[in-house]
């Protein structure tokens, strides 16, 4: 999938909010802005998306090995701050698993690198969390799920973001409770805008 022209704003956004998060003053936000600037003006934007970002945000490493570190570690601690919450939803509910389960769609849908900071407290994330579990999923394919659950010893699961990871923490949990299975879970190799990494 070739890059939409929608992207390149995009790439740039994404450059200024990580040489705010990182700190840097607004005449090295520019440097930095102005190189983006100049390596999208001459690239091929028939490359994929991941492509243009790999080279983007390696750019901005460049500066800062991890500009996102600060709002990975607030993000992953807001969560485990309502971990306690989420656990005593999940006791409540009828069919854990599932529950369990729409958290993690939740935690998907709260980018944290993508909102703004300051709109995402314990009432914002415990709010979104609950009208989550309470609706009904848009395609619901949980039954046949839960009936490959039951073939399976292995999960492989691909993390994404810092902060949605105490989500799937709480799934993995849920689906070890029941099942014998033995779950790896990746994260990313470095650091990426937000996506979780070993560190954090």
């Amino acid at each position: 999938m070739k890059a939409e022209l929608d992207c390149i704003p995009c790439f740039l956004k994404q450059t200024l909010k990580a040489t705010r998060f990182a700190g840097f003053d607004s005449h090295t936000q520019e440097k930095i802005l102005r190189e983006v600037l100049s390596f999208l003006s001459k690239v091929d934007w028939n490359k994929t998306p991941p492509e243009l970002a790999h080279v983007v945000h390696k750019l901005i490493r460049s500066y800062n090995e991890d500009p996102f570190k600060d709002i990975k570690r607030k993000s992953n601690d807001l969560v485990l701050e309502i971990y306690p919450e989420l656990k005593n939803m999940i006791e409540k509910s009828k069919d854990r698993i599932k529950t369990a389960l729409k958290m993690a769609i939740a935690g998907n849908l709260i980018d944290f690198g993508a909102l703004d900071e300051k709109v995402i407290d314990k009432n914002y994330l415990m709010s979104f969390v609950k009208k989550i579990v309470n609706d009904n999923l848009d395609v619901d394919d949980f039954e046949k799920f839960k009936s490959m659950l039951g073939d399976s010893i292995k999960i492989l699961y691909f993390a994404d973001n810092s902060g949605e990871i105490v989500f799937d923490k709480i799934f993995i949990e849920e689906l070890k409770k029941k099942y014998d299975l033995s779950v790896t879970f990746v994260v990313k190799a470095g650091p990426i805008i937000n996506d979780a990494t070993r560190r954090c």
